[in-house]
Protein backbone atom coordinates (compact mmCIF):
# COMPACT_ATOMS: atom_id res chain seq x y z
CA UNK A 1 0.00 0.00 0.00
CA UNK A 2 0.98 3.48 -1.21
CA UNK A 3 0.17 6.80 0.03
CA UNK A 4 1.54 10.42 -1.56
CA UNK A 5 -0.34 13.67 -2.20
CA UNK A 6 0.68 15.15 -5.47
CA UNK A 7 2.18 18.78 -6.59
CA UNK A 8 -1.64 19.71 -7.32
CA UNK A 9 -3.24 18.68 -3.90
CA UNK A 10 -4.26 15.58 -5.22
CA UNK A 11 -4.63 12.98 -2.62
CA UNK A 12 -3.85 9.07 -3.73
CA UNK A 13 -3.69 5.45 -2.07
CA UNK A 14 -3.29 2.69 -3.74
CA UNK A 15 -2.76 -0.71 -2.83
CA UNK A 16 -1.32 -3.37 -4.88
CA UNK A 17 -1.41 -7.32 -4.96
CA UNK A 18 1.04 -9.60 -6.39
CA UNK A 19 1.39 -13.41 -6.95
CA UNK A 20 4.34 -13.73 -7.64
CA UNK A 21 7.09 -11.04 -7.16
CA UNK A 22 9.13 -12.44 -9.76
CA UNK A 23 6.32 -11.49 -12.00
CA UNK A 24 5.11 -7.71 -11.10
CA UNK A 25 3.70 -7.25 -14.74
CA UNK A 26 0.90 -9.99 -13.69
CA UNK A 27 -0.01 -7.78 -10.43
CA UNK A 28 -2.62 -6.27 -9.96
CA UNK A 29 -3.63 -2.46 -8.31
CA UNK A 30 -6.44 -0.77 -6.86
CA UNK A 31 -6.09 3.58 -6.80
CA UNK A 32 -8.64 5.95 -5.09
CA UNK A 33 -7.46 9.65 -5.79
CA UNK A 34 -8.61 13.18 -5.35
CA UNK A 35 -9.25 16.15 -3.28
CA UNK A 36 -10.62 17.03 -0.09
CA UNK A 37 -12.24 19.83 1.04
CA UNK A 38 -12.71 20.58 4.78
CA UNK A 39 -15.55 23.31 6.09
CA UNK A 40 -16.25 24.12 9.46
CA UNK A 41 -19.08 21.52 9.90
CA UNK A 42 -17.50 18.70 7.55
CA UNK A 43 -14.95 17.03 5.16
CA UNK A 44 -15.73 15.75 1.85
CA UNK A 45 -14.55 15.06 -1.63
CA UNK A 46 -14.50 17.62 -3.83
CA UNK A 47 -12.68 15.11 -6.72
CA UNK A 48 -12.86 11.38 -6.37
CA UNK A 49 -12.26 8.53 -8.56
CA UNK A 50 -11.34 4.74 -8.25
CA UNK A 51 -8.91 3.27 -10.95
CA UNK A 52 -8.16 -0.11 -10.95
CA UNK A 53 -6.24 -2.58 -13.17
CA UNK A 54 -6.26 -6.78 -12.45
CA UNK A 55 -4.77 -9.51 -13.98
CA UNK A 56 -7.02 -11.99 -12.47
CA UNK A 57 -10.56 -10.96 -11.76
CA UNK A 58 -10.19 -12.69 -8.56
CA UNK A 59 -7.45 -10.17 -7.44
CA UNK A 60 -10.14 -7.58 -7.55
CA UNK A 61 -12.15 -9.07 -4.65
CA UNK A 62 -8.31 -9.12 -2.55
CA UNK A 63 -7.71 -5.79 -3.47
CA UNK A 64 -11.41 -4.85 -2.42
CA UNK A 65 -11.04 -6.94 1.34
CA UNK A 66 -8.02 -5.00 1.81
CA UNK A 67 -9.74 -1.77 1.16
CA UNK A 68 -12.47 -2.92 2.89
CA UNK A 69 -10.14 -4.00 6.47
CA UNK A 70 -8.44 -0.88 6.05
CA UNK A 71 -11.71 1.28 6.26
CA UNK A 72 -12.39 -0.80 9.03
CA UNK A 73 -9.36 0.36 10.93
CA UNK A 74 -10.04 4.05 10.60
CA UNK A 75 -12.98 3.08 12.93
CA UNK A 76 -10.07 1.70 15.74
CA UNK A 77 -8.57 4.46 18.32
CA UNK A 78 -4.93 4.81 17.12
CA UNK A 79 -3.02 3.38 20.02
CA UNK A 80 -4.62 -0.28 19.19
CA UNK A 81 -4.20 0.18 15.64
CA UNK A 82 -0.56 1.01 16.22
CA UNK A 83 -0.17 -1.66 18.58
CA UNK A 84 -1.57 -4.54 16.33
CA UNK A 85 0.18 -3.21 13.50
CA UNK A 86 3.42 -1.85 14.69
CA UNK A 87 3.59 -3.82 17.57
CA UNK A 88 4.76 -0.35 19.39
CA UNK A 89 2.82 1.79 21.51
CA UNK A 90 3.64 5.31 20.35
CA UNK A 91 1.99 8.96 20.92
CA UNK A 92 3.48 9.29 16.90
CA UNK A 93 0.98 8.74 15.11
CA UNK A 94 2.20 9.58 11.53
CA UNK A 95 5.34 8.44 9.70
CA UNK A 96 6.62 10.87 6.59
CA UNK A 97 9.10 10.34 4.20
CA UNK A 98 10.56 12.85 2.04
CA UNK A 99 10.69 11.99 -1.77
CA UNK A 100 12.16 14.20 -4.07
CA UNK A 101 10.74 15.97 -7.07
CA UNK A 102 13.12 14.64 -9.53
CA UNK A 103 11.34 10.93 -8.59
CA UNK A 104 9.56 9.03 -11.50
CA UNK A 105 8.59 5.85 -11.57
CA UNK A 106 9.53 3.89 -14.81
CA UNK A 107 6.44 1.25 -15.90
CA UNK A 108 7.52 -1.15 -18.07
CA UNK A 109 4.51 -2.31 -21.15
Amino acid sequence: MLEWTEEDETKTLAIFHFEDPEKPEDGSWLMHSGRDVVTTDRRYWQQSRIDWNVADVAHLKILFGVAQHMLGLLEWPIADALKLYRHIISNNNSISEYVPTEFTLTLKE
